[in-house]
């Protein structure tokens, strides 16, 4: 006990549930009032995750790092592993890291790092 391994060969962007909430009750309110029509003309199909990337060793790292409750932790070794060293009958995707510019741009909101999110998540 006290040693962690984590996969650094899978990238990914780390995203906060009341992240997502509360971008989907901006866009609501951007309908002022008609929020239904102002959703049809910008229907389409659009990415909504954490801003930027890491990987999953990285964010292992900063919640580590961040934990305001550090003397509690149970993990005193974080090391890097390979995907290849935990053999899964199902493949994992090397990067799944989203793209949301799109969504930034129609809808003019900025998303929050993924280490601002996870700031906020751990207070």
């Amino acid at each position: 006990m006290g040693v962690l391994r984590i996969v650094d060969d899978q990238i990914s962007s780390p995203t906060w549930a009341r992240m997502l909430a509360e971008a989907t009750a901006q866009i609501i309110a951007q309908g002022r009032g008609e929020p239904v029509d102002y959703i049809k003309e910008k229907a389409g199909l659009y990415h909504l995750a954490g801003g930027g990337s890491c990987s999953r060793y990285e964010w292992a790292r900063a919640i580590l790092d961040m934990d305001p409750k550090k003397e509690e932790q149970v993990v005193k070794e974080l090391l890097p592993a390979k995907t290849s060293e935990f053999p899964t009958p199902a493949m994992r995707p090397a990067n799944t890291a989203l793209d949301c510019s799109a969504f930034e741009k129609t809808f003019n909101l900025l998303l929050h790092s993924w280490q601002q999110t996870l700031l906020f998540t751990l207070q």
